[in-house]
């Protein structure tokens, strides 16, 4: 199971909220257990200190489904999207080939080389 996590917001460089959403982070991870991390992190990150958004987020993430979801959108429009998807997914999306390593390392290798290019 592999999931990438995506964070949209309003662009700030629009007159009116809410005209257009801009991708504010793209994170690849190898389980759900992981985006459930990363999630939990971007929400106390943007809601540092609303424990009921934190709270309610916490609540979507653990009623989360194996196919991923949605949290949000948070007080500021924030709309966080966990997506289930195949590793081919996410290499594709890789700015160069990533060779198959013997030692197993290919998976770690695909979602550091995912998480650089989107940083």
């Amino acid at each position: 199971m592999h999931y990438i996590i995506t964070t949209t917001a309003d662009d700030p460089h629009v007159g009116t909220p809410a005209m257009e959403r801009v991708t504010v982070t793209r994170t690849a991870v190898a389980t759900l257990d992981e985006a459930r991390d990363v999630v939990t992190g971007i929400v106390e990150e943007r809601e540092p200190f609303s424990h009921k958004v934190q709270e309610t987020a916490g609540s979507n993430l653990s009623a989360m489904r194996e196919s991923g979801g949605t949290v949000g959108p948070l007080p500021d429009g924030t709309v966080i999207e966990v997506r289930r998807v195949r590793w081919s997914a996410i290499a594709d999306e890789l700015p160069e080939y990533m060779p198959l390593f013997a030692d197993g390392g290919y998976n770690k290798a695909i979602l550091a080389a995912f998480n650089g290019a989107h940083a």
